[in-house]
């Protein structure tokens, strides 16, 4: 497996370990496609318009940044997208 494909998954992982552990009344979410965040939503009731639905769908495009391989040729953009995925992930429980 490439480093990329890991860190996009590690990634993922954290987004969804923070946002169920936060939102555990919630039915959990599976997973970081905009399919799953849209889904996530309409099970529980949450507006499209939501600002975590919202903030979910940035950190999926961040995570999908991670295994691009259009940006291969940027040996920081794991490092970079990283840092900014954990720093909006704090935006979910506003």
């Amino acid at each position: 497996m490439s480093k990329k494909f890991l860190n996009k998954v590690t990634a993922e992982r954290t987004v969804l370990s923070a946002l169920n552990n936060h939102y555990a009344d919630l039915e959990a979410l599976e997973g970081l496609t905009s399919i799953s965040i849209k889904s996530w939503a309409i099970k529980n009731s949450i507006s499209h318009s939501d600002n975590r639905v919202i903030t979910l769908l940035t950190l999926s495009n961040l995570c999908h940044k991670m295994s691009d391989r259009s940006q291969e040729s940027f040996e920081s953009i794991d490092e970079s997208v990283m840092n900014e995925v954990m720093i909006t992930i704090p935006s979910l429980f506003e």
